[in-house]
């Protein structure tokens, strides 16, 4: 098991963010976001580390003040991404302008860590001490989110 730290994006916006090296340079800070499907670069990010995006299309939601905005975004790949000691390659990602997240959320951010890295993983949240633990699956593709208890809550599980 790897556990990271993370932080919140703030007491009224508690999102986590996570340090994420992506090919080999940064931490850059990424939104967890269990409900994106695929983890997604800032244009700023992608173009200094030279990520050619391409297909160009129009995105739903991706973190606007509403569900049904559109964003324009393009597809591309990296050739590896890591969270801690948790690493993988050719991670394919989403690269979009990311100012209106940016704005709604009043902080620096390059990227969302989505689904399609999580999904091997059990992820465990531990609120009280700001740690993120991945856990390998060895099912696969098919992994699960669960919220440590603490006295405050109750175990939640879901599957992702």
């Amino acid at each position: 098991m790897a556990t990271i730290a993370f932080e919140l994006a703030s007491e009224d916006k508690p999102l986590i963010i996570v340090p994420v090296e992506v090919e080999d340079r940064g931490p850059f800070d990424f939104i967890l976001d269990t409900g994106a499907s695929q983890c997604v670069l800032s244009r700023e990010l992608a173009e200094a580390l030279e990520i050619q995006g391409e297909d160009s299309k129009e995105g739903k939601g991706c973190g606007c003040d509403a569900a049904s905005a559109s964003v324009s975004l393009s597809m591309g790949t990296v050739a590896k991404m890591q969270v801690g000691p948790v690493a993988q390659d050719d991670v394919k990602v989403a690269i979009m302008d990311m100012n209106h997240l940016r704005e709604a959320i009043g902080r620096d951010l390059d990227g969302i860590l989505g689904y399609n890295f999580l999904r091997k993983y059990l992820i465990r949240i531990d609120y009280t001490n700001r740690q993120l633990s991945f856990e390998w699956e060895p099912k696969g593709d098919k992994g699960s989110l669960r919220h440590e208890p603490t006295p405050a809550n109750r175990d939640l599980e879901m599957e992702v």
